[in-house]
């Protein structure tokens, strides 16, 4: 498998899951639903998202070297 992907796994998609399940129990001394973690991931997605493209127009792939 890809590096990138494991990695990608292990440091964001598995941490991710982990913070939905606990924060479900933590507030309802229950085990969320596969649907409930589903849907707070494509919550958490979105802003994920947001945040990237928000850097990613801040950081153009060619800027303009500083003297």
């Amino acid at each position: 498998m890809n590096p990138l992907i494991v990695a990608l796994l292990q440091e964001v998609v598995v941490p991710e899951i982990a913070a939905v399940i606990r924060a479900h129990f933590n507030a309802t001394n229950t085990m969320p639903t596969d649907a409930q973690i589903l849907a707070a991931l494509g919550t958490d997605a979105q802003g994920g998202i947001a945040i990237g493209s928000a850097w990613l127009a801040a950081h153009p792939v060619n800027p303009t070297p500083v003297a």
